[in-house]
């Protein structure tokens, strides 16, 4: 946070975590879990740095949506130069579940659900979208494609999406 008696053009305070978790099942199955929080305190949002903001969507957030598309849209929907861009929310939450199987010596197939939303209110609606992929494991992290469908927003075409992450 800053406040503007060091310069900051808003006072406001910004919290944010994130956690994630892989569960073995037993054999060849594993469980991961990944969770993102963020909520900022401002008096005027407006005011705001969009750095502050919170967005959300893309490889490792809301598979299925683009790389932060996901946050409220402008205030004024009339203002033409401002049409279709996302201009970052004050809350944040984002969930994915993953199974991950083991196929072969170094390579794991996985489905998963992802949810979540950059938002105003609490009480706005989280997207949703659902997906399969496949990993390369290798000793420090594991890369893999996923190919994610969008379920809150009917009519979405499919998207490709890279995922880097470290071997937990």
């Amino acid at each position: 946070g800053s406040p503007q008696t060091l310069g900051s053009d808003e006072s406001f305070l910004r919290l944010y975590g994130s956690a994630e978790r892989v569960w073995p099942l037993g054999g060849p199955w594993h469980l991961r879990v990944r969770g993102e929080l963020g909520t900022t305190w401002v008096n005027d949002f407006s005011e705001l740095p969009a750095s502050q903001r919170f967005f959300t969507g893309g490889d490792r957030t809301v598979r299925g949506f683009g790389l932060n598309e996901l946050s409220p849209p402008p205030e004024d929907p009339n203002d033409v130069k401002e049409l279709g861009k996302s201009v970052g929310g004050e809350h944040l939450l984002v969930g994915s579940l993953e199974l991950e199987r083991d196929i072969r010596e170094s390579w794991r197939a996985t489905v998963f659900f992802d949810t979540g939303n950059a938002f105003n209110s609490w009480g706005d609606p989280l997207e949703y979208s659902v997906g399969i992929g496949v990993r390369w494991r290798l000793p420090m992290m594991m890369i893999g494609v996923d190919l994610a469908q969008a379920l809150s927003e009917p009519g979405k075409n499919p998207r490709i999406h890279l995922n880097v992450t470290q071997v937990l």
